[in-house]
């Protein structure tokens, strides 16, 4: 894993805003049942995208090339450009206190919710597609109930 803070690019606010709300809004073009992440359809409008605290992403897999990390108030949002890897995955591990959260995955080239996980914070440490094209993670905290279901 690259310690992200040191040595992966930062994409900026404004180029992650557009790359994320283009990638949200096909994939909700997309969306049909089990396509969906958790909670349902995401949707781009009325959100106000804003950059979250880097240092929260402790780490990311070498096949990561540069990201973003953001919030819209309520979930945060890692954007990752990737290049092709032979294993096809990787881990990030993000600086989360400790609690239940969901992690949905978005391929961006085929617009499909392609994976969920729920795992434990304090650090929480989730999987990471890496096809050779950006891949989007939207990690949201949960009350240990809703994760269950």
């Amino acid at each position: 894993m690259a310690d992200s803070n040191n040595r992966t690019p930062r994409i900026d606010l404004s180029s992650a805003r557009a790359l994320v709300a283009a990638a949200l809004a096909a994939a909700d073009a997309l969306a049909a049942g089990d396509d969906e992440p958790a909670g349902g359809v995401v949707g781009t409008t009325a959100r106000v995208w804003t950059d979250a605290d880097s240092t929260e992403v402790r780490a990311l897999p070498a096949g990561v090339t540069a990201f973003a990390w953001l919030t819209d108030g309520r979930d945060r949002w890692l954007w990752c450009e990737t290049v092709a890897d032979p294993f096809g995955m990787g881990q990030a591990v993000i600086d989360f206190p400790a609690g239940r959260f969901l992690t949905d995955s978005l391929d961006t080239r085929t617009h499909r919710w392609v994976s969920r996980e729920s795992a434990e914070g304090g650090p929480l440490v989730v999987g990471v597609a890496l096809p050779g094209h950006a891949i989007l993670l939207r990690v949201r905290r949960v009350a240990r109930e809703e994760s269950d279901s």
